[in-house]
């Protein structure tokens, strides 16, 4: 027989199935709400970040834009039909080419999105940038069929880029002045401080030459010259280290002899070592010691490397000056002194301008800190290295300097010295420019001594004048004149009388004698100048070496 169902069972199904329908509407009416509540929060998230949404179907060519994009254009909803034209026509016109190109690209290519910046212009006038990213959607093919994007607006943030580049802009022509400042401070200083040395050299010059002159007194001139040379030296060491950190740095190399070269150094340093009690050795025991140099420039390098020894090596001290080959390439040079040592820690900074190991030393010895920096960018120049060796304190130091050898020399240093033309045995006719009155009373005096006949003019005016009324083999003029400049004389003077010139100035930096080659002056002297060291230019100007006419 049949049973009837069990009402109890089929009741109970039903009220279950009904709480699983309510729980379902429940857990989607809170998704709901969550979503509605993501909605609402991700729009104030755009309000507030002043971003704009948009979508373009490119199959139904439908774009639509959200009010944000279509308040950061400065439009009301709905104002016209969104639409690609319209957004270009807001996209600024320095822009807009760009913009139309890279964003075709983007579509037509592979890739799956597209970022940009760009500027558009509101229907106020005013001018926002604005950030572009966009998701591209394609179908299998490839083919672009959907993108959406965000545009966020980042005129604060290019605002403040520009203010920064502005900023930078301003620093940079600010260190650039400054720059410029200390580079004609320097040649300024150089020359105030140089033209006062110019006659004081010259009269010790005078006096050292003279055969009556007591022999303590030829000692007191010797150091008088040395602390003349002294002065010179810090001042050109300022511009070297000027030329250094501009570039400008320049060497002209010869052949040289290296061993003779050292003893002309060695010389340089006699008195001093004497005066102290110093023993100085040397060992020249290289097997090649002819090169190629820079001659002056590798005395700098050697005097600044003795006077470095004679600096810290105390009263009844050693130093050693050694020669050997170093392989078949290379001349090594060492300067070694048994004095104050170089702590371990200071041996990396040893070379670095302004310093010298200890901070106590610039006030306990003196100087700069400029000579060893200059050395090794001289050494480096010529293709050699410059190292320095300390066991620390109270052990001494060692300098070595390699410099290259080349396979065989072309000429040897007494053949270039047969070759150089030879002065005129008579004197020379000379017509001395020059405003600083003491220097152009013992310079002249000086040359007139010598042989030579000498005019004077203290001003472009004057000068023009005695050239014009007398004949001259060779001008010798400052740069700085009070109603002119010597380089516009020099030019005059060629153009006129075809007259050869030294230039004798203050000013040494690299582009001063840049100026003077310019201006026609075959040579450029830097003041102080002694009476040997003229006259030496004066026999390679007037030598039989012409000038280009002008």
């Amino acid at each position: 027989m049949a049973t009837s169902p069990d009402l109890t069972d089929l009741t109970n199904t039903t009220e279950e199935e009904s709480l699983w329908r309510e729980d379902r509407l429940r857990l989607v009416t809170t998704a709901m709400e969550v979503a509605r509540d993501s909605e609402q929060r991700l729009r104030l998230a755009l309000e507030a970040a002043r971003m704009g949404t948009w979508e373009h179907d490119l199959r139904a060519d439908r774009i639509g834009w959200s009010d944000e994009l279509w308040a950061l254009l400065g439009r009301s909803p709905g104002e016209v039909e969104p639409s690609l034209e319209v957004w270009l026509g807001h996209v600024h016109p320095e822009d807009r080419d760009r913009i139309a190109s890279r964003f075709a690209r983007a579509v037509e290519g592979w890739g799956p999105d597209y970022d940009d910046e760009m500027r558009v212009v509101r229907t106020d006038g005013t001018v926002l940038w604005l950030m572009v990213r966009a998701r591209i959607q394609r179908d299998e093919s490839g083919r672009a069929v959907r993108l959406i994007g965000v545009n966020a607006d980042i005129t604060d943030r290019k605002r403040a880029e520009q203010a920064l580049r502005q900023a930078e802009e301003r620093r940079r022509l600010a260190a650039e002045a400054a720059n410029r400042a200390k580079d004609e401070f320097l040649a300024v200083l150089s020359h105030e401080l140089r033209t006062p040395l110019t006659p004081v050299l010259a009269v010790v010059s005078a006096l050292e030459s003279s055969p009556d002159l007591p022999e303590r007194h030829r000692d007191d001139l010797r150091m008088a010259r040395r602390n003349i040379e002294l002065e010179a030296r810090l001042i050109d060491d300022l511009l070297d280290l000027n030329r250094i950190a501009h570039g400008k740095l320049e060497i002209h190399l010869g052949a040289v002899d290296f061993h003779e070269e050292i003893r002309q150094a060695l010389r340089r340093i006699e008195a001093e070592t004497a005066a102290r009690h110093i023993e100085v050795a040397a060992e020249l025991n290289a097997g090649c010691w002819r090169g190629r140099a820079d001659s002056a420039r590798l005395q700098q390098v050697l005097w600044n490397l003795l006077k470095n020894a004679v600096k810290f090596t105390p009263s009844g001290g050693r130093i050693e000056v050694r020669t050997a080959q170093a392989g078949t390439e290379s001349l090594r040079i060492e300067v070694a002194d048994n004095g104050i040592g170089i702590d371990p820690g200071a041996l990396p900074g040893i070379f670095n301008a302004f310093e010298q190991g200890d901070a106590g030393h610039a006030r306990q010895f003196g100087g700069l800190g400029l000579g060893l920096a200059i050395s090794r960018a001289l050494v480096e120049l010529h293709g050699g290295v410059l190292t320095a060796a300390s066991a620390g304190r109270g052990q001494g130091a060692v300098f070595t300097l390699e410099l290259p050898l080349p396979e065989r020399m072309e000429e040897e240093p007494e053949e270039r010295e047969a070759c150089r033309p030879q002065a005129p045995s008579h004197g020379l006719r000379i017509l001395l420019v020059e405003d600083h009155c003491d220097t152009a009373e013992i310079m002249a005096r000086l040359m007139e001594a010598a042989g030579h006949r000498v005019r004077t003019a203290d001003c472009v005016a004057a000068a023009l004048r005695e050239a014009g009324s007398g004949e001259f083999d060779v001008v010798v003029s400052d740069i700085g004149l009070p109603d002119g400049s010597g380089h516009d004389l020099m030019r005059e003077l060629r153009a006129r009388h075809r007259l050869r010139g030294i230039a004798l100035s203050g000013y040494g930096m690299e582009e001063d004698l840049q100026r003077s080659r310019e201006a026609g002056f075959a040579l450029h002297l830097t003041k102080p100048v002694d009476l040997r060291r003229l006259e030496a230019a004066l026999r390679e100007v007037t030598g039989g070496l012409l000038l280009p006419a002008p």
